[in-house]
């Protein structure tokens, strides 16, 4: 079971839900197919007060709306893109039976530098809502 839905902000001021509010889930291929207009990429718990926000405008991510003040942005970075996906581990044991199993919500984007260099910057979140930054 999800517990966490996702927003999509396009130039235009578009507004994108996971789920609207009969429960009708819109696909994210809708989000995919206006990449070039993506500008903001959220995720909000369905139980907890929770929101990450990736900024894809200035490649920031924000956690529950908390950003003081605004950074100073060190490197430019140029070409921003999403990264989001859900990463579904099974657990087994000595019989190859499933025992049990964990979701997690990979979120950030990639950018490029202005020597053309790549870089990503991804967090992981889990359904209970923790967050791991790091590789």
């Amino acid at each position: 079971m999800l517990s966490l839905w996702w927003t999509a902000k396009f130039k235009d001021d578009t507004i994108i839900y996971q789920f609207d509010d009969k429960g009708n889930e819109t696909k994210f291929e809708e989000v995919k197919k206006r990449f070039e207009d993506l500008i903001q990429f959220s995720l909000h718990h369905k139980e907890l007060p929770f929101k990450i926000i990736v900024d894809l405008k200035l490649g920031l991510i924000h956690v529950n709306n908390i950003l003081n003040p605004e950074p100073d942005i060190l490197v430019q970075k140029k070409n921003i893109r999403l990264i989001y996906f859900r990463r579904n581990k099974v657990h087994l044991n000595s019989g190859l039976q499933k025992i049990g199993r964990e979701l997690y919500y990979m979120l950030g984007y990639q950018y490029n530098d202005e020597q053309g260099n790549n870089y990503k910057v991804i967090i992981q979140i889990s359904n209970d809502g923790n967050i791991l930054i790091g590789n």
